[in-house]
This record gives structure tokens, C-alpha cells and sequence, in this order.
């Protein structure tokens, strides 16, 4: 089936960059926490490799996808055929995307 519809850019992200992930404030409110130190010293390093193997959403390939797919807006009509419900998410965004929300 071919649907000519213009999808919308995406309003709500569902993801962070690595940009965005930064413990300074973390480390000063933790200062004389010992295991909240070695914690965020964890997560440090956690962080610097996710930057270090980050793609940017641009460079992956795209497509419309649902946005929010669960088994709730998944079902089978009378003939077999799968039937995706709930479209408040729908857009033009990296095909990974659907997978990875089914994860979280």
C-alpha cells in the first residue's frame, strides 16, 4: 500500500547525546561522598565511551516509524494481517529508533 502523508519532524526526542550527558554538577554535590564519587567516576567513563561511539542521528537511515511501538499497539486482524495502532508519535526518524524504544 502506497499513503502519501507528510510526517511531522519528531517534537519529543526519546534520546540524549553524549553533549548532554555531563556530571559537574554530580562530582560538587558529591564531593565528600566516597561511593558517590567512585560512582560518578563510573559513569565518566561510561559516558566518554558512548561519545566515542556515537552516530549521529543524521547519518543513520530514516524512515517513517511508529515512535512509541509496544505490544499494546500491535495486534492481527481477521485475516492474519499485523495492525499497528497509535500513531501520536509517527515520524520521519532513524529506523533503529522503533527497535530501540521496544527495548527501553
Amino acid at each position: 500500500m502506497n499513503i502519501d502523508a507528510v510526517m511531522p519532524r519528531p517534537v519529543l526526542p526519546f534520546f540524549a547525546s553524549p553533549s548532554t550527558l555531563w556530571l559537574s554538577l554530580t562530582r560538587t554535590a558529591v564531593r565528600d561522598d566516597s561511593q558517590a564519587i567512585r560512582l560518578a567516576n563510573t559513569l565518566d567513563d561510561l559516558i566518554k565511551a558512548v561519545r566515542r561511539r556515537w552516530v549521529p542521528p543524521v547519518r543513520l537511515p530514516s524512515q517513517i516509524v511508529h515512535g512509541d511501538i509496544n505490544l499494546e499497539d500491535v495486534g492481527r486482524a481477521h485475516g492474519g494481517e499485523t495492525v499497528y495502532l497509535d500513531f501520536a508519535y509517527a515520524a520521519n526518524r532513524p529506523r533503529i529508533h522503533d527497535l530501540a524504544f521496544s527495548f527501553g
